[in-house]
Protein backbone atom coordinates (compact mmCIF):
# COMPACT_ATOMS: atom_id res chain seq x y z
CA UNK A 1 0.00 0.00 0.00
CA UNK A 2 2.87 2.37 0.82
CA UNK A 3 4.53 1.65 -2.53
CA UNK A 4 1.23 2.27 -4.34
CA UNK A 5 0.90 5.65 -2.60
CA UNK A 6 4.47 6.52 -3.62
CA UNK A 7 3.72 5.40 -7.16
CA UNK A 8 0.69 7.69 -7.40
CA UNK A 9 2.73 10.63 -6.08
CA UNK A 10 5.75 10.03 -8.30
CA UNK A 11 6.27 12.67 -10.95
CA UNK A 12 8.74 10.79 -13.14
CA UNK A 13 7.42 8.06 -15.44
CA UNK A 14 10.52 5.95 -14.83
CA UNK A 15 9.95 6.11 -11.06
CA UNK A 16 6.32 5.03 -11.45
CA UNK A 17 7.41 2.05 -13.59
CA UNK A 18 10.10 1.03 -11.07
CA UNK A 19 7.60 1.19 -8.20
CA UNK A 20 5.06 -0.80 -10.23
CA UNK A 21 7.66 -3.51 -10.87
CA UNK A 22 8.57 -3.60 -7.16
CA UNK A 23 4.89 -3.98 -6.23
CA UNK A 24 4.51 -6.90 -8.67
CA UNK A 25 7.58 -8.64 -7.19
CA UNK A 26 6.29 -8.25 -3.65
CA UNK A 27 2.85 -9.54 -4.63
CA UNK A 28 4.32 -12.64 -6.29
CA UNK A 29 6.14 -13.53 -3.06
CA UNK A 30 3.00 -12.71 -1.05
CA UNK A 31 1.07 -15.28 -3.11
CA UNK A 32 3.42 -18.01 -1.89
CA UNK A 33 3.12 -16.89 1.71
CA UNK A 34 -0.66 -16.88 1.43
CA UNK A 35 -0.65 -20.45 0.11
CA UNK A 36 1.68 -21.51 2.94
CA UNK A 37 -0.60 -19.98 5.56
CA UNK A 38 -3.55 -21.98 4.19
CA UNK A 39 -1.74 -25.30 3.73
CA UNK A 40 0.54 -26.79 6.34
CA UNK A 41 1.97 -29.38 3.93
CA UNK A 42 4.63 -26.96 2.64
CA UNK A 43 3.85 -28.14 -0.90
CA UNK A 44 2.49 -25.51 -3.29
CA UNK A 45 0.59 -25.94 -6.57
CA UNK A 46 2.43 -23.83 -9.13
CA UNK A 47 -0.59 -23.75 -11.46
CA UNK A 48 -2.60 -22.02 -8.70
CA UNK A 49 0.30 -19.61 -8.19
CA UNK A 50 0.27 -18.80 -11.93
CA UNK A 51 -3.43 -18.06 -11.80
CA UNK A 52 -2.95 -15.64 -8.89
CA UNK A 53 -0.04 -13.86 -10.58
CA UNK A 54 -2.01 -13.51 -13.81
CA UNK A 55 -5.01 -12.18 -11.87
CA UNK A 56 -2.83 -9.58 -10.13
CA UNK A 57 -1.23 -8.61 -13.43
CA UNK A 58 -4.67 -8.00 -14.98
CA UNK A 59 -5.54 -5.66 -12.12
CA UNK A 60 -2.47 -3.46 -12.58
CA UNK A 61 -2.31 -3.55 -16.38
CA UNK A 62 -2.29 -0.15 -18.07
CA UNK A 63 -5.75 1.11 -19.07
CA UNK A 64 -6.54 0.39 -22.70
CA UNK A 65 -4.34 -2.71 -22.91
CA UNK A 66 -6.38 -5.71 -24.02
CA UNK A 67 -3.95 -8.53 -23.39
CA UNK A 68 -5.52 -11.93 -22.71
CA UNK A 69 -3.85 -14.47 -20.45
CA UNK A 70 -4.10 -18.24 -20.45
CA UNK A 71 -2.51 -20.99 -18.40
CA UNK A 72 -2.02 -24.53 -19.70
CA UNK A 73 -0.69 -27.63 -18.03
CA UNK A 74 -1.19 -29.78 -14.95
CA UNK A 75 -0.98 -28.97 -11.27
CA UNK A 76 2.67 -29.21 -10.24
CA UNK A 77 3.46 -29.31 -6.53
CA UNK A 78 6.77 -27.90 -5.30
CA UNK A 79 8.23 -27.21 -1.85
CA UNK A 80 7.92 -23.61 -0.65
CA UNK A 81 11.49 -22.46 -1.42
CA UNK A 82 11.36 -23.71 -5.00
CA UNK A 83 7.79 -22.42 -5.40
CA UNK A 84 8.89 -18.94 -4.27
CA UNK A 85 11.68 -18.78 -6.86
CA UNK A 86 9.29 -20.13 -9.51
CA UNK A 87 6.65 -17.49 -8.64
CA UNK A 88 9.23 -14.71 -9.02
CA UNK A 89 10.37 -16.14 -12.37
CA UNK A 90 6.78 -16.35 -13.65
CA UNK A 91 6.03 -12.82 -12.48
CA UNK A 92 9.17 -11.37 -14.11
CA UNK A 93 8.59 -13.18 -17.41
CA UNK A 94 4.94 -12.10 -17.59
CA UNK A 95 5.88 -8.50 -16.71
CA UNK A 96 8.68 -8.57 -19.29
CA UNK A 97 6.29 -9.83 -21.98
CA UNK A 98 3.81 -7.04 -21.16
CA UNK A 99 6.44 -4.31 -21.01
CA UNK A 100 8.41 -5.20 -24.13
CA UNK A 101 5.99 -7.23 -26.24
CA UNK A 102 3.11 -4.77 -26.00
CA UNK A 103 4.88 -1.46 -25.58
CA UNK A 104 3.45 -0.21 -28.89
CA UNK A 105 0.55 -2.66 -29.22
CA UNK A 106 -2.73 -2.55 -27.33
CA UNK A 107 -3.86 -6.17 -27.60
CA UNK A 108 -2.51 -9.69 -27.73
CA UNK A 109 -2.12 -12.89 -25.76
CA UNK A 110 0.31 -14.15 -23.14
CA UNK A 111 0.26 -17.87 -22.44
CA UNK A 112 1.92 -19.68 -19.52
CA UNK A 113 2.53 -23.37 -20.22
CA UNK A 114 3.52 -25.76 -17.43
CA UNK A 115 4.95 -29.23 -18.12
CA UNK A 116 5.67 -31.82 -15.45
CA UNK A 117 8.59 -33.89 -16.70
CA UNK A 118 8.58 -36.22 -13.69
CA UNK A 119 11.96 -35.19 -12.30
CA UNK A 120 11.87 -31.74 -13.90
CA UNK A 121 9.62 -28.76 -14.46
CA UNK A 122 9.32 -26.93 -17.77
CA UNK A 123 7.81 -23.47 -17.71
CA UNK A 124 7.11 -21.46 -20.87
CA UNK A 125 5.81 -17.92 -21.18
CA UNK A 126 4.76 -17.17 -24.77
CA UNK A 127 3.54 -13.87 -26.15
CA UNK A 128 2.42 -12.72 -29.60
CA UNK A 129 3.79 -9.22 -29.10
CA UNK A 130 6.80 -7.59 -30.71
CA UNK A 131 9.57 -10.10 -31.52
CA UNK A 132 13.00 -10.04 -29.91
CA UNK A 133 15.52 -7.86 -31.69
CA UNK A 134 18.02 -9.56 -33.98
CA UNK A 135 21.07 -10.59 -32.01
CA UNK A 136 19.24 -10.58 -28.67
CA UNK A 137 21.51 -12.11 -26.01
CA UNK A 138 19.98 -13.04 -22.66
CA UNK A 139 23.40 -13.16 -21.01
CA UNK A 140 24.06 -9.55 -22.04
CA UNK A 141 20.75 -7.78 -21.37
CA UNK A 142 20.22 -4.53 -19.46
CA UNK A 143 16.73 -5.61 -18.34
CA UNK A 144 16.66 -5.87 -14.54
CA UNK A 145 13.73 -8.28 -14.72
CA UNK A 146 15.56 -10.67 -17.06
CA UNK A 147 18.72 -10.41 -14.95
CA UNK A 148 16.64 -11.39 -11.90
CA UNK A 149 15.13 -14.32 -13.83
CA UNK A 150 18.52 -15.56 -15.01
CA UNK A 151 19.92 -15.38 -11.50
CA UNK A 152 16.93 -17.19 -9.96
CA UNK A 153 16.91 -19.91 -12.61
CA UNK A 154 20.63 -20.60 -12.49
CA UNK A 155 21.41 -20.11 -8.79
CA UNK A 156 18.18 -20.98 -6.96
CA UNK A 157 16.45 -23.43 -9.31
CA UNK A 158 19.67 -24.85 -10.80
CA UNK A 159 18.12 -24.82 -14.23
CA UNK A 160 18.44 -23.27 -17.66
CA UNK A 161 16.61 -20.50 -19.47
CA UNK A 162 16.36 -19.43 -23.08
CA UNK A 163 14.42 -16.65 -24.78
CA UNK A 164 13.76 -16.88 -28.51
CA UNK A 165 11.45 -15.95 -31.36
CA UNK A 166 9.24 -18.81 -32.52
CA UNK A 167 7.48 -18.59 -35.89
CA UNK A 168 4.24 -20.04 -34.52
CA UNK A 169 4.15 -19.04 -30.85
CA UNK A 170 5.84 -15.62 -30.88
CA UNK A 171 8.43 -14.82 -28.22
CA UNK A 172 8.95 -17.85 -26.00
CA UNK A 173 10.78 -17.85 -22.67
CA UNK A 174 11.57 -21.42 -21.64
CA UNK A 175 12.77 -22.38 -18.16
CA UNK A 176 13.68 -25.98 -17.30
CA UNK A 177 14.85 -27.06 -13.86
CA UNK A 178 15.02 -30.20 -11.70
CA UNK A 179 12.04 -30.73 -9.46
CA UNK A 180 12.75 -30.76 -5.77
CA UNK A 181 10.88 -33.50 -3.98
CA UNK A 182 10.14 -33.63 -0.28
CA UNK A 183 11.21 -36.84 1.44
CA UNK A 184 10.87 -37.34 5.19
CA UNK A 185 11.10 -33.62 5.95
CA UNK A 186 14.08 -32.92 3.69
CA UNK A 187 14.02 -31.37 0.22
CA UNK A 188 16.12 -33.23 -2.34
CA UNK A 189 16.80 -32.00 -5.87
CA UNK A 190 16.40 -34.61 -8.58
CA UNK A 191 18.75 -34.44 -11.52
CA UNK A 192 17.41 -33.92 -15.03
CA UNK A 193 18.32 -36.76 -17.37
Amino acid sequence: AVLRMQQRRAREGETRVALSEAIARILSVAVIHEFLSLDESQSINIRDVCQRIVSQTRQVMAPGKLVEFSIEGPAIYLPSQQATATALVINELVQNALEHGYETRQHGQIKVVLTDGGGSVKLEVCDDGEPLQDGFDLSNTNSLGLQIVRSLVQADLRGAIRLENDAERGVVATVIYPKTVITAGAAVAQTVR
